[in-house]
This record gives structure tokens, C-alpha cells and sequence, in this order.
């Protein structure tokens, strides 16, 4: 229920933003509700589901996520195309509503409830720690470079912060987080080969609509049509591929995958302001 309302909170402040700064902090109040969603939803998977059928569950909630990245380009771009871009949060606020009312009302507490204790002093470590580095590489482009004083001291002191909320973790008896499962190899690798999965899929959700926008001038509805087959494609064999991984394992799934998105890199590097619209839809 905190997830929903700050995601409520921070839709109806971006929508209502009178200003870019308020936009911005309404999209971080959101960010935030995200941050509690996304792993608890998959914590609650892991509870109820055992390990033979995670991979169908985890298939479907796939399905459902990525229904948001199908629909969400084509809807937006309609919306801006008729209505101001206010109406793009707008809308979703009776989503979130049904969701609080409907989660309220019918969700158990499927975990086991425990009395633990949030260290406050870790909470504004990392807090700094992270959001200096992030809006430092945010505002890198901005204000001068690279070699701005804003924005290299916004990184150094996040750096630091997150030194000694990292030391401050080790030495805790229950701490905020447990940094020892880094010391397991398998775990570092799959936090790596996550953090590039994610940060190619979700920069490419950026980029490749302001390529076809600004480069290819194309309205924004149009755009939204573009992507709109590949995102399809993706949320219908969600549940197929988590099936695939419960039977033949990771590797079965994982190996062909990355090559098909190597692949599709390679053709993204050839594209120009007169690749055809047909190249772009294949190879998205």
C-alpha cells in the first residue's frame, strides 16, 4: 500500500508540475514506489511458488510487466499528439486507484512478519550515496560538462557516502544490506550480466524513440506504433520462455537470446536518417 501511494502521490504531482523541477520530483516519488514493487513482487513469487515452477510464474508476471513498455509508447503518443503531456500521468490514475482498493481489500501478507529495525543512518548513506552519483552522471551532459564542479563533487561525494555505507554494512550484526553475498562468484556474475541486460534494454527504450523522432521526424503516435509489434512479441512469449527456463534451465534460454540481441545491435549501429521505417520494426 506504500508502493500505490507513493505512486499516486508522485503521478499527481508530475501531472499538476507547473515547472521541470516539480516534474522531476514527482517522477522520483514515483521511482520510489517502483523500488518497493518490483522486488517485493518477485519475493512474493519466490514464497509461493516452488523452484520447478518459478519459471512459468515469473513468465507471466513478465507478460504483465511488459505490457506496460508495449502499450505505454503507442498510448503516449496518441496522447500527445491531441491532448498536453500532462494527461500522460493522468491517465494512469485510476489504474493505480483500482490497484490500491483492489490490493487492500484482497491481497494476504504472504511472508512471514518480523520485527526488524532500519538503521537510519545507512537509509541517508545510501541515499546520498546513490543519488549523488546518479544525478551527477544525469547532469553530466548539462552544466558545463563533465568537468563542472556540480557535477564532480555531486559524484565524489557519492562515492564516498556509498564507501562508508558499504563499511558501515560489514559491520553491522543486521545490516541494511547483506554485502556478504558478493563474496559467492555465481552471484557477482549474475548481478553484472543483469545490471548490462537492463542497462541495454532500458537505454534503448530511450533512445531509439528520440531517434526516430528527432532524426527521422516521425510524430510520436507513430513512433508508438513502431515499437508497438516487437513489445507484443515480447509480452506474448513471456510466459513461453518461463516455461522453457523450468524445463532446460538458464543457459538453454539465456545463450540464444543474448545472440539474437547482439544481432539486433549490430543492425541498430547501420541505421541512419533514411533507414526505412519496415528495418526499424524488424529489427526492434
Amino acid at each position: 500500500m506504500a508502493s500505490i501511494l507513493l505512486s499516486i502521490f508522485g503521478t499527481v504531482l508530475a501531472a499538476s508540475a507547473p515547472v521541470f523541477s516539480v516534474l522531476l520530483a514527482g517522477r522520483i516519488i514515483q521511482a520510489a514506489g517502483l523500488a518497493i514493487n518490483l522486488p517485493l513482487t518477485q519475493n512474493v513469487i519466490f514464497t509461493i511458488f516452488p523452484p520447478n515452477k518459478r519459471g512459468a510464474a515469473m513468465g507471466v508476471m513478465g507478460l504483465v510487466m511488459l505490457a506496460g513498455p508495449a502499450l505505454g509508447p503507442t498510448l503516449a503518443g496518441l496522447i500527445l499528439d491531441t491532448l498536453s503531456w500532462h494527461w500522460i500521468f493522468w491517465f494512469t490514475i485510476p489504474f493505480l486507484l483500482f490497484s490500491l482498493i483492489f490490493g487492500a481489500k484482497y491481497l494476504p501478507n504472504v511472508n512471514e512478519v518480523r520485527k526488524v529495525s532500519i538503521d537510519i543512518f545507512s537509509v541517508i548513506l545510501s541515499t546520498i550515496g546513490f543519488g549523488g552519483i546518479v544525478y551527477g552522471v544525469s547532469v553530466g551532459g548539462e552544466h558545463g560538462g563533465w568537468t563542472s564542479t556540480s557535477v564532480i563533487v555531486s559524484i565524489i561525494v557519492g562515492f564516498v557516502a556509498l564507501v562508508f555505507f558499504s563499511y558501515r554494512q560489514t559491520k553491522m550484526e543486521n545490516p541494511m544490506l547483506n554485502l556478504k553475498a558478493f563474496t559467492y562468484p555465481l552471484f557477482v556474475l549474475g548481478v553484472i550480466m543483469s545490471f548490462i541486460t537492463f542497462f541495454n534494454m532500458l537505454s534503448m527504450l530511450v533512445i531509439l524513440p528520440m531517434y526516430m523522432q528527432m532524426a527521422l521526424v516521425i510524430a510520436a503516435f507513430t513512433t508508438g506504433l513502431i515499437l508497438l509489434p516487437g513489445s507484443l512479441l515480447n509480452c506474448l512469449l513471456a510466459p513461453i520462455i518461463g516455461r522453457l527456463f523450468d524445463k532446460y534451465g538458464p543457459k538453454a534460454v539465456i545463450t540464444p537470446g543474448a545472440i539474437l540481441v547482439a544481432i539486433g545491435y549490430g543492425i541498430y549501429s547501420q541505421f541512419g536518417t533514411d533507414t526505412a521505417l519496415w528495418m526499424i520494426v524488424v529489427t526492434f
